[in-house]
């Protein structure tokens, strides 16, 4: 029997026109249910597109067993029978339920076709993009548009494990192995650090990673050394041995919710580790220095925007040690030329964060469909800016010589209300419910514009993600 991909394409093309895309972004209550989990959603559009499927292979592949999601998981033994079928269509009627169910715009329709337990021939179904990737065994695949323009896709050229980018899904592993999974990717680095080191490595650097914990060091790492920063014999050592032009240091306590009720061992640590850092660059004299430094060195400052050159006048004991950390610095690069700069990181947030963060338990809420009950009140502002954008800035205080600042301010460059925060990410994720605190935001979060014209002039920084798009890409990377 003759396999027509372009017939299968329009068979999941009619699916999705008529039960999944009139459904989208109009499901009530009862129209989602779990299966296994709260995770595993069935709605009413998996439901009918998989009757309409049904229906339509009936027609086009004659005999062929039939075994969709939902089908197969109400009569599991169809699973059984794909290996001596003669000719069967597997179908996901609705592949990425999840994503329809929170208004995201990710989700597709696919279909294989098997002989004896053998796929023989493939589609995937984009109901936005209105196109499809067909394959069939030993003739290639296409990517073929709504208008019938077929183009060939090949797979590209192996790259090196350092170069690769890996997601690791937990969602099919055992409930007594995922946790641990989930609580050593965590321990890999530190937020900033890790998305740092994937980059640096991805164009050809050697990066040496140093972290007080992480059992299972990414593969981008060229070497890994476990241990406290406040050692002073660590990173001479490290430096030496590995000839360490460069460092960036995000090592210590990040952000003022951690560690808030040990103030002086948040001090030691990011104090201290910043002078065993810095004396480690001049003593085997390593090129440059950048030091993650934090808006929170603003604390209660009124000027609108607010510039490098501005007072510095901290809240907590955070923004104290970071004011401390950025003052280090300075000295060293004055007495003894270490040439160090800090980056002044405004409220950063995306894939990788585990540290309480507003956007971060929005995008959770809004997907699980609970109420994300948040610390502050609407009016209090906030300088959001995606984790690429501040790997973007890092890099170019890495690359770019002779910085004529002693510090710089990284933002995205908006000014928002956490009210308006709240009404971007509802749009990225409708089911989303906020909970605003009662009470007025500390002085800290009234800041209201950030001047950055001195980081777009030495550093070529300009935030490339607006909060609507990082919103969805770090909903999409918790699915």
């Amino acid at each position: 029997m003759t396999i027509d991909l372009l017939q299968i394409a329009e068979a999941l093309r009619v699916a999705a026109k008529l039960e999944i895309l009139p459904r989208f972004r109009r499901l009530g209550e009862s129209d989602v249910r779990s299966k296994a989990d709260a995770t595993d959603l069935v709605t009413e559009a998996d439901i009918a597109a998989e009757a309409s499927l049904m229906h339509s292979f009936s027609l086009l592949l004659p005999g062929a067993l039939f075994a969709g999601e939902e089908t197969a998981a109400a009569n599991p033994a169809l699973l059984d029978a794909l290996v001596d079928a003669d000719l069967a269509v597997v179908v996901d009627p609705l592949d990425g339920t999840a994503n329809f169910v929170a208004g995201m715009p990710l989700f597709g329709v696919m279909a294989a076709v098997t002989r004896r337990g053998e796929s023989i021939a493939g589609v995937i179904y984009d109901p936005i993009g209105d196109d499809a990737m067909v394959a069939e065994k030993g003739g290639g695949t296409f990517l073929v548009s709504h208008t019938g323009e077929r183009r060939r896709i090949r797979v590209a050229s192996p790259a090196s494990l350092a170069e690769m980018v890996a997601l690791v899904s937990t969602d099919f592993l055992p409930a007594d192995v995922r946790p641990q999974i989930l609580k050593n990717l965590a321990k890999v680095s530190g937020f900033l650090g890790r998305a740092l080191a994937a980059r640096l490595a991805q164009r050809g650097d050697v990066v040496i990673g140093i972290d007080l914990d992480a059992p299972d060091p990414p593969e981008v790492l060229a070497a890994f050394s476990g241990g406290d920063i406040r050692n002073p014999d660590l990173m001479p050592s490290l430096c030496r041995r590995f000839s360490v032009n460069q460092i960036v240091h995000g090592g210590g306590v990040s952000g003022r919710r951690v560690n808030r009720d040990n103030p002086r061992d948040t001090l030691d640590i990011n104090i201290g580790g910043t002078i065993n850092v810095v004396e480690a660059a001049r003593i085997c004299g390593v090129r440059r220095v950048v030091l993650c430094s934090s808006g929170s060195v603003y604390g209660a400052s009124t000027r609108d925007p607010v510039a490098e050159t501005d007072l510095l006048v901290p809240l907590n004991f955070y923004g104290a040690s970071k004011v401390a950390g950025e003052a280090i610095l300075d000295a060293y690069r004055s007495q003894w030329a270490v040439d160090g700069v800090s980056l002044r990181i405004f409220q950063a947030y995306g894939p990788g964060r585990t540290t309480r963060c507003n956007i971060k338990i929005m995008v959770e809420a809004g997907l699980a469909g609970d109420a994300a009950v948040l610390d502050n009140d609407a009016t209090s502002r906030w300088q959001y800016l995606y984790v690429n954008d501040v790997v973007d800035a890092l890099v170019g205080a890495l690359d770019r010589p002779n910085l004529p600042e002693r510090a710089y301010n990284i933002s995205g460059g908006t000014s928002l209300t956490l009210g308006e925060v709240a009404e971007i990410a509802r749009s990225v994720l409708p089911k989303l419910r906020v909970d605003f605190a009662a009470a007025v935001a500390p002085q800290e979060y009234v800041l209201r514009n950030v001047d950055m014209h001195r980081a777009a002039r030495d550093l070529g920084y300009s935030p490339r993600i607006d909060l609507g798009e990082g919103i969805a890409r770090y909903a999409a990377s918790l699915r």
